[in-house]
């Protein structure tokens, strides 16, 4: 069963550069520290329909993105303002949100580099070259996965989760180019190297792009206003649900040979059956998905899984 459909947006080569762009996310390497909150939809987004991408009608120099680019992509999920968290606690859960936050902007710097080299490379992009396929590599969601703390207020926790899934999202889209492949090797009619399919995987990380400064900016706000939060011990089944909604996040967005796309925006209910078994289910979705997770000799997880690809 898959999480999610891999839809593929049509473009053209001629928005190429465009689409590149809208992967960078934010302008500046600055994290932001506040800002107004973000509109979250209901479920997981998906791309549902054609990305439309313009561009200034002005000549770009070879290899440098149109700062002028704009893109838009639709989804079938409803869009309603989150409220601005307020109170300041005397002692909140920033500091332990810290190395998350830092991580998470590390992370977009990333992959505003691999978004820069990726563009400067194509299209078509008939080789990836051992440099852009490291530049892409260098963008590693399991970073992120490892900053993620366990035991977070239900708020704090979707905060997290939107912000690693905006991430995940992005770089999914960039998979294709994380294998080095030689000229010699190019098929245009082969999945993940025809410029067309290139292009509509990069078109799978836009709207999390367009979404990140906000969702970083209500993160940081978030923690600034809960109160600081007990740490679980690593054989809780709250260090078990840590595992599983990283898997979760990476399942939106590689699962069944996805390639971005997936924006997780719901807290998912999580119901235990054992210590190593459970369902997960999606506000919105019909079904519910079996998980099993895996501890070790001393009661600790190190793995939880969803059984879907």
């Amino acid at each position: 069963m898959r999480l999610r459909p891999l839809v593929l947006v049509a473009v053209t080569l001629l928005t190429a550069v465009a689409v590149a762009v809208a992967l960078m996310g934010r302008t500046s390497p600055t994290p932001p520290t506040g800002g107004s909150p973000p509109t979250t939809p209901a479920t997981i987004v998906t791309p549902t329909t054609s990305a439309t991408v313009t561009t200034s009608p002005s000549p770009t120099p070879t290899g440098t993105a149109t700062s002028t680019a704009t893109s838009t992509a639709t989804s079938t999920a409803t869009s309603t303002a989150r409220p601005t968290a307020t109170t300041t606690p005397s002692a909140t859960a920033l500091p332990q949100l810290r190395a998350f936050i830092a991580a998470a902007a590390r992370m977009d710097d990333r992959l505003h580099a691999a978004a820069r080299a990726i563009n400067a490379a194509g299209p078509p992009w008939k080789a990836v070259s051992p440099a852009l396929a490291r530049t892409v590599n260098a963008a590693d969601i399991e970073e992120i996965d490892r900053a993620l703390p366990a035991g977070l207020p239900d708020e704090l926790r979707l905060a997290t989760l939107i912000v690693h899934s905006d991430l995940s999202s992005r770089r999914a889209a960039m998979e294709s180019f994380t294998y080095v492949r030689t000229e010699a090797e190019y098929d245009p009619s082969y999945g993940h190297t025809g410029p067309e399919q290139l292009l509509a995987e990069l078109g799978n990380g836009a709207a999390a792009a367009r979404r990140f400064d906000a969702d970083l900016a209500h993160l940081e706000a978030v923690a600034r206003s809960t109160h600081a939060f007990a740490r679980p011990s690593a054989s809780s089944r709250a260090a078990g649900e840590r595992l599983l909604l990283i898997d979760l996040v990476h399942k939106a967005n590689w699962g069944c040979d996805a390639r971005g796309g997936g924006v997780v925006t719901d807290l998912p209910h999580i119901r235990w059956t054992s210590a190593t078994t459970g369902e997960l289910r999606m506000p919105k979705w019909d079904s519910t998905i079996p998980f099993t997770a895996v501890r070790d000799g001393g009661g600790r997880y190190v793995s939880a899984e969803l059984t879907v690809c």
